[in-house]
């Protein structure tokens, strides 16, 4: 935790810290993704149609995936969490083959109310505009 955010004397229980439950949920992450490679290796594929069946997708979508998540953390701190957000998302939705208008609006409007949420309702110290501004 950083030393900038103070935590209040009644989260000194380890189960109220605010790092509990990213802690947790960090892990659980890892261990499901270490299920999914290992079920990609061990499962064998059938050659007969499948609706589970899980088709790669082209490199293009693989580097803009990766793209949208280096302007993510290389300019968070000098663009701020609205306008990378903005842009991580956009960059995502580019990717992913999303044909309807309405819902690049959502790339505007998810990352404005994630980042009001954190710092509003969570006191979360976020750069919200980029510096300068």
């Amino acid at each position: 935790m950083p030393n900038y955010i103070n935590e209040p004397p009644i989260l000194q229980n380890p189960m109220m810290s605010p790092r509990w439950l990213p802690t947790i949920i960090g892990w659980l992450i890892l261990l499901f993704s270490v299920l999914l490679i290992l079920q990609a290796c061990i499962v064998e594929q059938r050659a007969e149609e499948d609706e589970r069946a899980i088709e790669k997708g082209s490199t293009r979508r693989f580097v803009l995936m990766v793209l949208s998540l280096v302007i993510y953390v290389a300019l968070f701190e000098a663009m701020g969490a609205v306008f990378c957000g903005i842009l991580a998302t956009l960059v995502l939705f580019v990717a992913h083959p999303v044909r309807t208008w309405w819902v690049y609006s959502l790339a505007f409007l998810f990352p404005i109310v994630v980042t009001l949420l954190f710092v509003e309702v969570m006191n979360v110290p976020l750069p919200i505009m980029p510096l300068g501004f």
